[in-house]
This record gives structure tokens, C-alpha cells and sequence, in this order.
């Protein structure tokens, strides 16, 4: 698994993986929150707007 990803990450962020580390997180951190932030929005708006 772990070669899999390898293949997938640029060659030059391969070589310098301990600068990319921290961007890689805070970049799957920021998707996260964007995610969690849509869901919770989708929900709000169903049971605000279209109440049953």
C-alpha cells in the first residue's frame, strides 16, 4: 500500500517528504472541514426549509 502511494506523489516532493508531510495534512485537514461543513449545511437547510 504504502508503494502505491509513493508512485502516486511527484518526484520532487518524494525527495524532500518531510516538507510535504505537513501540507499534505493541513491540505486533507482543510478537505475535511469542507466536507463536514457541507454535510452539516445540507442538513440545516433539509430541516430548516423543508420541514416534514
Amino acid at each position: 500500500m504504502h508503494i502505491v502511494i509513493e508512485s502516486f506523489v511527484p518526484q520532487s516532493c518524494r525527495l524532500s517528504w518531510c516538507r510535504c508531510r505537513p501540507l499534505l495534512r493541513s491540505l486533507l485537514r482543510q478537505v475535511l472541514l469542507f466536507v463536514v461543513t457541507v454535510q452539516v449545511l445540507e442538513f440545516v437547510n433539509f430541516y430548516i426549509l423543508c420541514p416534514t
